[in-house]
């Protein structure tokens, strides 16, 4: 093994990082202080990026005498090459020298010791300290075994203030396939539907409702916010929920495969994201709950019929599914969480297929999540 895989290694084993964003509470004249120091921070690094953009990955320019302002703008502008070099390779795409960096700067965030009714303060190089509280979000990971690291960052936030973005580290238990498995499937009409039957909250209305605010808010002449924010909202619900359901239950989650979501062509009102999202948000929750999670291939599982195995993009209509052959009817969403289910323990009828090297009528068409 080599010192770098033994670096990737060692990386690897780390833990899982989940990121934060706070509100900083700072006075106008802290606030100008700080912003002074983004202000060369991004200077720095805007400079480092262009000087070292011709040179190999390893060299360096001499920082002596500018302080750890400089030192830490160059490190990111290594970063930045080396990132958009990466990059290079493995698209094919020509990276050209960037001509802007992030407004933003490194600091320290470190808890208060008592004396003061703020949670934290966060320290910049030339700049005061700031002080910031925790929000909901940010208390539930330190609950669940998470650590506060101390480096973080300060930006310029949406709305104008500073904010911090801080991270917390998980430790990252194996997860173990447990054979007993529990189907998701996402749709428009009926959100997110499990295999042991549970159809969650329809996505239209949600989306329907969150657009008929922006438009009240776009007449007011207020900021206009994403309608997707509404239906994120309900998919990190019920992500949270089947992940808790499922470890409560030592079962094994199966997620239709991101890959082949990607390919999807999109339809309807809201289109593939949403399946997206909520995969990924399952996916980032079990890896710091222990949850095993396996992704299927979702082709056919909406137009298969779980009695007989007859697949026909006519068996289903709508949220309904009723089978020309033998006339089963079931929930279609339901009913692609049990096939994902069935895929996972190889009972599908194309797995089966498959493994014995038969190829079936409707090979090449008909491919229906």
């Amino acid at each position: 093994m080599t010192e770098r895989d033994g670096e990737k290694k060692k990386r690897k084993g780390r833990g899982a990082i989940r990121s934060y964003e706070l509100a900083l509470y700072a006075n106008p004249g802290k606030a100008e202080e700080t912003r002074y120091a983004m202000w060369w921070y991004q200077k720095y690094t805007r400079g480092y990026v262009q000087e070292l953009y011709d040179k190999p990955a390893n060299e360096f320019v001499s920082t002596a005498g500018l302080g750890l302002l400089a030192n830490q703008a160059q490190r990111r502008a290594r970063d930045m090459l080396r990132a958009g070099r990466a990059a290079e390779k493995a698209t094919g795409d020509p990276f050209k020298c960037p001509q802007s960096t992030p407004f933003l700067c490194e600091g320290v965030i470190s808890e208060d010791d008592g004396t003061t009714t703020f949670d934290y303060w966060i320290k910049t190089p030339l700049g005061p300290y700031l002080p910031a509280q925790k929000h909901k979000a940010l208390k539930n990971a330190l609950r669940r075994g998470g650590k506060l690291r101390k480096a973080c960052e300060v930006r310029q936030g949406k709305g104008g203030g500073l904010v911090v973005r801080c991270s917390v580290g998980f430790e990252k238990p194996k997860p173990v396939d447990t054979g007993d498995y529990l189907g998701c499937d996402v749709g428009v009409n009926a959100g997110v539907a499990r295999s042991d039957g549970y159809v969650g909250q329809a996505l239209q209305p949600v989306m329907g409702e969150a657009q008929r605010k922006r438009s009240m808010r776009q007449k007011q002449g207020h900021k206009k916010r994403s309608v997707r924010s509404a239906v994120k909202q309900v998919l990190d619900r019920e992500a949270r929920r089947i992940v808790k359901l499922a470890k409560r239950g030592d079962k094994t989650l199966v997620l239709e495969s991101p890959k082949a979501l990607g390919n999807l062509k999109p339809s309807g009102r809201i289109g593939g994201w949403a399946r997206r999202h909520f995969g990924e948000r399952v996916r980032q929750i079990a890896e710091i709950s222990g949850v095993a999670v396996r992704e299927e291939w979702p082709a056919y599982t909406s137009i298969t019929c779980l009695k007989c195995d007859y697949s026909d993009k006519a068996n289903r209509r709508g949220i309904d599914f009723w089978c020309l052959q033998c006339g089963f009817r079931s929930h279609a969403d339901v009913m692609a969480a049990r096939n994902l289910v069935r895929r996972a323990t190889g009972r599908f009828q194309r797995v089966e297929a498959k493994k014995a090297g038969i190829q079936t009528r409707s090979e090449g068409r008909n491919k229906t999540a």
